[in-house]
């Protein structure tokens, strides 16, 4: 296939977030949404490469699990999806330090200081 056949098919996973194409490199930056929106053989050819290579079986039902996660999605929305599960971890570390804040301020308040009167 020439350079530019490679440029065009890899033009829409890289735009969906699915792959970083560059000169003579793709890497897959996200496998689970590019397993997803993958045809059955991708996973015929997985399946057979893991079988002759001797995958351990816990990373096969680990497979499986993404592939269930991201079943029936398009290809934006698994871009989506990764982003507002991004964007939720985020929020949650937020809140866990913005509580943790409060709750020192709160025992520092407490607390009786020199001079304060009861």
């Amino acid at each position: 296939m020439r350079r530019a056949g490679v440029t065009v098919a890899a033009g829409a996973p890289q735009k969906a977030g699915l792959i970083r194409y560059g000169g003579s490199h793709i890497t897959i930056t996200d496998r689970p949404g590019h397993e997803a929106v993958a045809c059955e053989c991708y996973g015929i050819t997985r399946h057979a490469r893991d079988r002759l290579f001797g995958l351990p079986p816990i990373l096969l039902l680990m497979s499986l699990g993404r592939k269930k996660r991201y079943a029936g999605l398009e290809t934006d929305q698994v871009r989506e999806f990764k982003q507002l599960t991004e964007a939720n971890a985020r929020l949650k570390r937020l809140v866990a330090e913005l509580s943790l804040d409060k709750a020192v301020l709160q025992d520092v308040l407490s607390q009786k200081f020199p001079g304060q009167r009861s």
